[in-house]
């Protein structure tokens, strides 16, 4: 059994209302291109000064192609072009704690 990649994209956009249009972008862009929900999601945080929209890639070793393409797509295209983000691996260290906050969010 292949093990999967998962990687999270987060990105600081100055409100929430923002981030949901980034949401929205990802769940469009999942439905067109016919991708399960565990591969491509995304939930938003909202923050005192803005929110985080927190990407969650997940793609098995075999299907890496398709997992750098969506790295370089996403910040490349509306609304996240020109929007600060830090891509988290699984070896970072803080990518359980995103993880728990993913899961949070996911399931309220």
């Amino acid at each position: 059994m292949n093990e999967m990649n998962e990687t999270f994209l987060v990105f600081s956009f100055a409100d929430s209302a923002a981030a949901e249009q980034g949401r929205l972008r990802i769940v469009g862009w999942s439905k067109a291109f016919k991708l399960a929900f565990d591969q491509l999601s995304a939930v938003v945080e909202p923050g005192e000064s803005g929110a985080r929209l927190i990407v969650r890639l997940v793609f098995e070793p075999g299907e890496k192609l398709s997992f750098e393409r969506w790295l370089e797509r996403i910040p490349n295209e509306e609304p996240f072009v020109n929007t600060e983000f830090e891509m988290v691996e699984s070896s970072d260290p803080e990518h359980a704690s995103l993880r728990e906050i993913f899961t949070r969010l996911t399931v309220q």
